[in-house]
Formats: C-alpha cells, structure tokens, sequence
C-alpha cells in the first residue's frame, strides 16, 4: 500500500477518535484499533516512513498531530 494512503487513512481514523471527551483514551483506543485493524506489511510500510521522517511530515503527506501520536503510544505500549 502506498504511504500517502496509510497517511490520509491513519489521519481518517484519527479525526473519529480524537473526538471523544478523554483524550487519554482516545489515543489508547487509536492505537488498539491499528495494531488489530492494520495488516503488519501496513504497519511496517509506516513505521519505515516515521524512521525517514520522524516528525510524519514529507511531500507524501502529513501525519496529524493526535494521529501520531496514537501511532507512537501502539509502537511503545501495544508492538
């Protein structure tokens, strides 16, 4: 899958979650639902693209803030 999809869909799925009242949870829920949702080929092809680009942010496109964050707390708490 190309990075510019994972981008807009990781962001889509951040603009559902990050509208819930606790924050906390919010990312906590974000980052469950990728690791069980994202096939692994998915989530390495984004994890070689924040190694690039550490901020998420390149002409391929531009992690949200909530949505990188949820990313990283999968990447720490939940690989």
């Amino acid at each position: 899958m190309e990075i510019q999809s994972l981008i807009k869909m990781l962001n889509d799925i951040g603009d559902f979650y990050q509208t819930m009242p606790d924050k906390s949870q919010a990312i906590e829920n974000m980052a469950k639902h990728i690791r069980a949702f994202w096939d692994p080929r998915m989530r390495e092809s984004m994890n070689r693209y924040l190694a690039e680009h550490t901020e998420g942010k390149s002409a391929e496109g531009e992690l949200g803030e909530f949505s990188l964050t949820a990313y990283r707390y999968m990447l720490s708490h939940l690989a």
